[in-house]
């Protein structure tokens, strides 16, 4: 999340190209600070995500996780949501936390990309096959 939002890459390729290309407006990056995060996933790498967000970069943390209990979302101080495309409408960044399996593959199709902020960040910690790969594709390419 942090390389996406602070635009480390693209500004260390043209850095790479162009040499020093810092400070100039089209290189600002984000705050954290004060965006949304969207986990799909509770689990134990799902809250420790949710710890570091809220806590350590002042996000809020909205979840989806439909085997997780209430506890576990306070536990994890975490906003629950029981739909998911709700939460991905919410959310500045979305970060996968789920189990592959029958139920989850294809998770994020084209409906789920489509409900998402056209400036959402998504981070796929978890197994590939959860986001649809050419549903992803046909979204950037639009």
């Amino acid at each position: 999340m942090l390389a996406l939002a602070k635009r480390l890459k693209p500004i260390q390729r043209a850095m790479d190209e162009q040499g020093w290309v810092w400070p100039a407006a089209c290189w600002m990056g984000l705050d954290l600070a004060g965006r949304t995060l969207g986990l799909v996933g509770i689990g134990r790498i799902g809250a420790r995500v949710a710890r570091m967000a809220g806590r350590g970069f002042r996000m809020r943390v909205l979840g989806f996780d439909p085997h997780a209990d209430a506890a576990r979302f306070a536990v994890a101080d975490v906003q629950r949501r029981s739909d998911l495309l709700a939460l991905l409408a919410e959310s500045d960044f979305v970060s996968v936390h789920s189990v592959l399996n029958s139920e989850t593959r294809g998770l994020i199709g084209a409906r789920e990309l489509a409900a998402m902020k056209p400036s959402a960040f998504l981070v796929n910690a978890s197994r590939g096959a959860i986001v649809d790969e050419a549903a992803l594709l046909r979204a950037l390419h639009l």
